[in-house]
This record gives structure tokens, sequence and C-alpha cells, in this order.
């Protein structure tokens, strides 16, 4: 822009970046006039900005991490008054000012909560340190003159964006079980780990985000989770929306599962003949929690669902049973036994048990029977033909005619 006695005269603006020349901390505007400073151009005495009487006020916006959708407003109170403000990173470039005691104020502009941020400041009064402190208020900002020098005040304000609170805790039934747990965990920053139930919870600090955290199942423990938020919201440990400042607290509680299972025959013993005999399976839950039974099986009678009274899948609640009773007809070898083993799955875990069925000796029987042919004669005498029969009467084996008397 050319000045009134152009072209001896003109008008410019320049812009200086402070980082070029050691930042806002070091570096304070003395000056400004054109080079060479001399007719006819320019003169010394013509730029020497002071002569306005007034001081230099700049302020810098901090975000950590950085957010350029976020917008902070800033207050500026004393013998000028202003109300910039800066989107992101960034400052409000120099701002002339009156000379006198400011005040800044930070506030939150559209689209950013200042309560999910902390915040600290610091000043420096023509590049050296002034003032520093938390909060969003800076008050008693001298702006003065010595001499022909006005002072030159850069303040900085830094947010830092609170994070939240993650943490987990390991609990076994029975108590300080040394069973060790995977856990795996979704969002950004946040890494797998391992817990025992006499381990230190684990805690990571991690930013306002979406989480998850699951527990790598074992065959034998049963998983419950439950999960706390410090503020009051609803969380699940595979959906944690963690806020800044927040602590979400979740307990996996495992219980390790047991099932135990009995096995009876009625009668225990029957002839080698053969007979019924009738089987009873029980099932016992011990655990903590029920269980899910979902196969009964004989080594001898194969599948025993349907079989009987026997039917799965059940549940059996803690420390109670399942029993089913079922009859087969067997029979073997005098002096050998019968024994059948049946396993119950249950949760994934399992147990058996087996029945003995002794067989005992039948002895053979025989039958006899003696004819005569004739059956009558003379008083004489005449020859009469005696047949004997003997009939092996028994089932289970030969027999041998060792005398006949």
């Amino acid at each position: 822009i050319t000045g009134q006695d152009y072209p001896l005269d003109a008008q410019v603006t320049c812009a200086i970046q402070l980082e070029d020349v050691g930042g806002p901390l070091s570096a304070s505007l003395l000056d400004v006039c054109s080079y060479p400073s001399e007719q006819p151009n320019s003169d010394p005495s013509d730029c020497i900005i002071i002569r306005n009487n007034k001081g230099i006020l700049v302020i810098y916006k901090d975000v950590d991490p950085n957010n350029s959708l976020t917008n902070w407003n800033f207050t500026i109170s004393g013998p000028t008054s202003l109300n910039p403000s800066i989107s992101g990173d960034g400052n409000t470039g120099i701002l002339a000012v009156d000379l006198g005691t400011y005040s800044i104020t930070e506030t939150a502009g559209l689209g950013t909560n200042i309560n999910d941020y902390s915040t600290f400041w610091n000043c420096a009064k023509n590049g050296s340190s002034y003032l520093s402190g938390i909060g969003t208020n800076i008050s008693n900002i001298v702006i003065g003159s010595a001499g022909n020098t006005v002072d030159s005040v850069v303040c900085t304000f830094t947010n830092s964006y609170k994070q939240g609170k993650i943490v987990v805790d390991k609990v076994t039934n029975p108590s300080g079980d040394s069973q060790s747990f995977n856990f795996t965990t979704t969002g950004s920053g946040y890494s797998g780990f391992s817990l025992t139930d006499t381990a230190t919870p684990n805690e990571q600090e991690l930013m306002a985000g979406t989480y998850s955290v699951a527990e790598t199942a074992i065959s034998g423990w049963n998983t419950v989770s439950s999960c706390i938020s410090s503020i009051g919201d609803t969380e699940t440990a595979a959906s944690l929306e963690l806020d800044p400042s927040e602590t979400i607290t979740c307990t996996f509680t495992n219980s390790k599962l047991s099932v135990n299972v009995l096995k009876t025959a009625n009668p225990t013993s029957i002839p080698e003949t053969g007979g019924n005999v009738e089987f009873t399976v029980k099932v016992e839950n011990p655990s903590a929690v029920s269980i899910n039974l979902t196969s009964l099986s004989d080594n001898k009678f194969g599948d025993l669902d349907g079989v009987g009274t026997c039917d799965v899948p059940q549940t059996i609640v803690s420390l109670g049973y399942y029993e089913c009773k079922f009859t087969k007809y067997i029979s073997g070898e005098a002096g050998q036994n019968h024994t059948n083993i049946v396993t119950a799955t249950a949760s994934g875990i399992t147990d058996d048990d087996d029945a003995t069925v002794d067989f005992s000796d039948v002895k053979p029987s025989i039958e006899v029977t003696k004819t005569a042919d004739p059956t009558s004669v003379p008083e004489t005498g005449g020859n009469v033909t005696f047949t004997f029969e003997v009939k092996n009467t028994s089932t289970e084996e030969p027999v041998t005619i060792t005398s006949l008397e």
C-alpha cells in the first residue's frame, strides 16, 4: 500500500515465524523497520514501534495430541480487551495492546469440552520465563515499558487430553488357584496380558475411546465377567467406552468345574446262566456353578441317551446331581465277572466309574429213567431187558457218566 508521499513512502506487511528466531520463549520483538533504514525510503526514527506506546501479547495454543477440530476461545481483559480464538495447535499472532495489567481466560469453543483436558500455561516476557501455572486463567500479566522498549509477552496454553484407565482383576473359585489366564484386547494402545488369582490387577492408562477385553477360554473353567465405571456408565468387557478421567474396573471370575460319576449294579451277582441287571448312574456336580451334562456312554452298551431313563443333555446345578437307570441282560462263565464303565461329559470335563457283576456257578443235573421189557414174566422166569436213560437236564455244560449201579 503506497503512502501519501509515494513513491518515496510506502506501507508493507510481513510475517515472521517466531520458531525461526528461537521460539516464543526466547524471542522478543524489539522493533519493526525497513532495510536499509535510510533516506530517501525511510528514516530509523520512523520504524520504532514503541512510539505508539503499545505492548505486545501473543497467545500460543498447544493441544496434546493435536486435534484441528478443537476450538479454543480466549478472553483478554485489561486496558485493551480482545477475544481471539484458535483451532487446534496455533497462535493469535502479534496482538498490540495498551500498557497495563492483563488477565487471560481460556474457554472451550464449539465441539470442544474443556473438562476433557488438563491445562497448563506458561508465559515469557521479553524472552525470559515470566509466569506459569495450571488451570484456564492467567492473571497479573504486567505489560509495561523501560525507556524506549515495551514489553513483549508470549503465553502458551497447553491442553492435554485426559486419559482414562482400564483395570482388570482375576478371581478364581476356589481362591488362590495358580492357573494363569490369557487376555486379548482391542483398541488403540491397549495391550494383551495374563493374570492369576494372586497377581496384581492389570491396569493401563489409555486415551478416551472404544476398547474391549476378552479371556481365552480354558477347558474345565467357567468364566463370568462384570465391569464397573467410576462415572456410573454401563460397561461390558466386550464394549468399553472409556471417557477422559474415567476408570473402568472389570472382574473376571473363574470357577473350576468338576464332575463325579457313580455307577452301581443290582444285583451284583447272577448265575452264569445269565439274568437282568439294573444299572444306576449318578452324575454329581461339586462345582460352584452349574454344569451342562452333554454325554453319557458305556464301554459295553454304547451311547446311553434314550436308554432306560437316561436322557441328555441335562443341566446340573451347583452341588446337585442327575441320576438315571437302565437294565441289561448279561451272562458269562462261572468264576468270571462282567465289568462295564460309564463315562459322563459335562461342560468339557469328564469322569467315569464302573460296576462289576459276578457270575456264580450253576451245577449240572441229570435225570435217570429205567425201563424193563417185558414188564411181566412167568413165575418160572424169563429174560428181561432193562434200559437205562441218563438225561442231562442242565443247559450250561455237558456231563460225563462215570458209573452206573
